[in-house]
């Protein structure tokens, strides 16, 4: 695509988004103008039936006023039609005026001419009679005039309250046409009256051949009807788009003002401004369109074609050609010739760059903590780094050139040629990309352990290996000294378990019953389980002796803080020291709390640690007694809590441990070495 073609296209999409907008606010425009017309039809039907509600009101007083004439009153029919003709006369807008007896004979008539007419069927004149009030026929054809009338009921009542007659005025509709005429109204406006039954009373502009027709079928009329008030966008009677507004009178609910306002030519205005303002658009970038394409002529296409043909000029081979750009040229354009001369330049600073960054490469490789060594297709040592070195205790010179196995130790050294032939043979790897553990043979001829991961690199057609190696020899260590530790973890395990062996012979032994071996055995095993989980808090370093004490009695005191006295030292206790005593302890609790002490209200069980310090070193000294419980007897055989007591304490731990059977409570002295 032309260059001029694309500056045409970008005109046109810079266009756009205005034209965008001017329709936007065409159409915003449009629907506040009709926003405005509606409420402008709104409001003159409001007026209009406040003007008509003002009509009626004037009509109710002339009839108020008829009403109480005496003749009226005693239905005097002469001096009735008298008093009614000048009315009339008064009133020229009025077609007639005249009275009928509450069985709605007329008796009375503002023309003279009485001739028995009955209004006793009509509905305004039923509702006069009967809400003894103003009534209103809507649109109805006279009997004596045979002309449309809107005529007007009111009753004559009499002192007693009762209706003596009714007087009838009637309203030409063509008067009322003309009435509604002296609204000025808009051009193209209409105002209308319409009754409850869709008949059109009244209308201006007039048209004569629709007054008295339903007009149900308009759109405005079924709107009005069914939503007494409001604004609707509709045809109407005369074929022509307006926006009708109508209201009810106060006066009267069945007679509606309806006002119709064209709306089309407050459209027209606006799409006249919106045409107007786009043709100076279109002007406006047709004229932006031509200067930009007699600017990039000059700004851009030559010196864009100078560009190309120095281009051409190297890729001939020609180095020395140079792009030259006039001073009408634009700026960017004369920034790239600047860059296109820079050429040779900027090819000899990427030399220079590219040099540093072997530069920067290599003092990577002689800074790093690993030792590399690069090797060729055959073996032999192409360059090393200072850790290397350090590794393997041979300077520089004396590895470049060697081959690799040098560094290995048997039977590496002896494969590694065999090896590396078999793998340019076949590509099959057994150490490149992968990484393994290797023995490395230093210049002394110790040996090294190292983690040795091997990658390779062509370069010029020829095949290198690079070797990255870490000395591990801390990583191994450690590795032999988590060997011993899980052999410590054996044997704790092993003793653990024998432990737990005698436990569940010597406790079948002394227990009469399932459920009391049960028992005694799984209270046994949880005061071994507590003395654990307070080692494996601390990392098997010890267990506090006082804790030890309180994890005991926990199950058996509760709140009574009483029952239990714990005095003396709290020493850190060894693992297996914590382990045998948490035992002996639980066998002196359950009995407390089964016969002892502890197994009634009031008894009492001091403990008090000590330790005893000599020339040979220190013993712990633990005293356990028992007060206000139960009379103690001596037993007649050995139980196997005393068994655990006495020989736990003296077995593993070179201890002694002695029960003595007092009558006020057992007392129990435990003596432990400390060193």
């Amino acid at each position: 695509m032309k260059l001029s073609v694309r500056l045409l296209l970008l005109v046109l999409i810079a266009a756009l988004p205005i034209l965008a907008i001017q329709v936007h606010e065409l159409l915003d425009e449009r629907e506040q103008r009709k926003a405005a017309i509606a409420k402008q039809a709104l409001d003159l039907a409001r007026l209009a039936a406040a003007q008509q509600d003002q009509f009626i009101e004037s009509a109710r007083n002339l009839l108020i006023a008829a009403a109480q004439m005496p003749e009226v009153q005693r239905r005097d029919g002469p001096g009735c039609s008298t008093r009614m003709a000048e009315l009339r006369r008064q009133f020229p807008t009025v077609a007639g005026i005249g009275a009928v007896g509450p069985d709605g004979t007329q008796f009375c008539s503002s023309s003279g001419k009485i001739a028995g007419v009955s209004l006793a069927d009509r509905p305004y004149f039923q509702q006069a009679v009967q809400n003894k009030s103003l009534a209103i026929s809507g649109y109805i054809i006279g009997r004596l005039s045979d002309q449309p009338h809107l005529n007007f009921a009111y009753p004559a009542i009499d002192g007693a309250g009762e209706v003596r007659a009714v007087v009838v005025l009637a309203f030409s509709l063509g008067q009322l046409s003309a009435s509604l005429s002296l609204t000025p109204l808009p051009d193209g406006a209409t105002m209308s009256l319409v009754d409850g039954n869709g008949v059109l009373l009244a209308r201006t502009p007039s048209a004569p051949h629709w007054i008295g027709r339903r007009v149900r079928e308009a759109p405005f009329t079924r709107a009005m009807l069914a939503r007494r008030a409001g604004v609707i966008e509709a045809t109407g009677i005369d074929g022509v788009q307006r926006m009708h507004g109508f209201a009810p009178l106060f006066a009267s609910a069945d007679l509606f003002a309806v006002v119709g306002l064209p709306w089309q030519e407050a459209y027209r205005q606006a799409d006249r401004l919106f045409w107007r303002e786009t043709l100076f658009t279109v002007l406006a970038f047709a004229l932006a369109a031509l200067l930009a394409l007699l600017s990039a002529d000059v700004w851009i296409r030559r010196p864009i074609a100078g560009l190309q043909d120095a281009v051409g000029r190297m890729k001939r081979g020609d180095l020395s050609a140079r792009a030259r750009s006039g001073r009408g040229s634009s700026p960017e354009l004369r920034e790239l010739a600047a860059d296109f001369n820079d050429m040779a330049g900027t090819l000899e600073r990427r030399q220079a760059a590219l040099e540093a960054s072997e530069a920067r490469f290599r003092a990577v490789v002689e800074t790093a903590a690993d030792g590399i060594i690069t090797i060729d297709a055959r073996g032999i040592i192409q360059s090393v780094n200072p850790e290397a070195e350090r590794l393997f205790g041979y300077r520089n010179d004396e590895l470049v050139g060697q081959n690799v196995k040098t560094l290995m130790t048997s039977p590496d050294r002896e494969h590694h040629d065999g090896y590396l032939a078999r793998y340019l043979r076949t590509g099959v790897a057994k150490i490149s990309g992968i990484g393994r553990e290797v023995t490395g043979r230093r210049k002394d001829g110790s040996a090294v352990p190292l983690f040795l991961s091997i990658g390779q690199f062509e370069l010029n057609g020829e095949r290198f290996f690079t070797g990255i190696l870490r000395d591990i020899t801390e990583r191994k260590r450690w590795e032999e000294h988590q060997v011993l530790l899980m052999a410590e973890i054996d044997h704790r395990a092993k003793n653990l378990l024998a432990a737990i062996q005698a436990m569940v012979l010597l406790t079948k032994s002394s227990t009469p019953s399932v459920g009391d071996y049960a028992e005694t055995l799984i209270g046994r095993l949880h005061a071994m389980a507590r003395a654990h989980d307070l080692l494996a808090r601390d990392k098997w370093q010890g267990a506090r002796l006082c804790e030890l004490i309180r994890g005991e009695f926990a199950a058996y005191v509760g709140s009574d803080s009483n029952a239990v006295e714990i005095t003396g030292e709290d020493i850190l206790l060894r693992p297996r020291a914590a382990q045998t005593l948490s035992l002996a302890l639980h066998e002196l609790t359950t009995n407390a709390a089964k016969y002892g002490a502890l197994s009634q209200p009031g008894g009492r069980v001091a403990i008090v640690s000590s330790i005893e310090r000599s020339p040979s070193g220190q013993t712990l000294l633990l005293s356990w007694t028992e007060s206000g419980g139960p009379e103690v007897a001596q037993p007649n055989r050995r139980g196997f809590g005393r068994v655990v007591i006495e020989r736990s304490i003296a077995h593993d731990l070179a201890g002694s441990a002695s029960l003595e059977f007092e009558r006020e409570g057992i007392r129990c002295v435990i003596r432990v070495p400390l060193s």
